[in-house]
């Protein structure tokens, strides 16, 4: 076997190991009426695995659960218990989050790139309603003297000297983005289970914050079988092999 050749194959195996490019992780897009909670399963990435958003002291709206927004349908959610004042301790305490769940698969390493989503203020009045988001990888705390460390997005109404931009229903959901680029969410490994909570608050049982689209990205890297290593090993072996063979061979002529 000619040296050229021992390096192609040297390359097809080094390439199972490549990095994909980014891809969609998983989307909620609520649009499932029997299930308002499950995930699109055709938005699920290969490497990633993902179960129904599951809420804790939280209840959806009164009825069918979601409000439309001309084509698109978010979820309605009232916090079991009111806040009087915005408070990341005060919201963390109190335990009013939506859960989402990823895994990564055996077999695979994940980094986490983005994660969005649409948001908007239930109902019409300019009352005290404000959403935060948190990871267990950057943890679910708000340390002393800087409540919003480990905030990793997060709006609320303008109202009584807070400033913000979550908008009320008549003005549609907003579109919120952030780009995760602690290094808690780069390299995961497989077997890894990641959680993203998003913490509602509200001054009254019966007032509510809605969500569309929650959408994660990101890039998953097959992680070659043992055995796939050490053929890639043995290949390369073999390739520096014929390579010093040819360069002996020229010497001498």
């Amino acid at each position: 076997m000619n040296t050229a050749r021992l390096l192609t194959l040297a390359l097809a195996a080094g390439l199972a190991a490549a990095t994909l490019p980014a891809v969609t992780l998983v989307t909620y897009d609520f649009e499932d009426t029997g299930d308002l909670l499950k995930p699109d399963a055709a938005s699920i990435a290969t490497g990633v695995s993902a179960g129904a958003i599951t809420l804790n002291n939280l209840g959806t709206g009164t009825g069918s659960g979601y409000y439309t927004y001309g084509s698109n349908r978010a979820i309605t959610l009232l916090p079991g218990t009111a806040q009087t004042s915005y408070s990341v301790s005060t919201v963390l305490s109190n335990a009013t989050y939506l859960s989402i769940k990823l895994t990564v698969e055996e077999g695979y390493r994940l980094s986490i790139d983005t994660l969005s989503l649409q948001a908007a203020a239930g109902g019409s009045a300019g009352t005290h309603r404000a959403f935060y988001v948190f990871s267990d990888l950057t943890q679910f705390t708000a340390p002393v003297g800087s409540a919003y460390a480990n905030v990793l997005l997060f709006d609320r109404r303008n109202q009584s000297g807070f400033p913000g931009t979550l908008p009320i229903r008549s003005e549609g959901l907003k579109d919120y983005s952030v780009t995760l680029t602690d290094s808690a969410f780069k390299n995961i490994a497989g077997g890894t289970e990641v959680e993203f909570r998003i913490y509602i608050q509200t001054d009254s049982i019966d007032r509510s914050v809605d969500f569309g689209n929650i959408t994660l990205t990101g890039t998953l890297t097959p992680i070659p079988e043992p055995a796939t290593n050490a053929l890639l090993l043995a290949l390369g072996a073999l390739a520096v092999a014929g390579l010093c063979r040819i360069r002996s061979r020229h010497d001498r002529s």
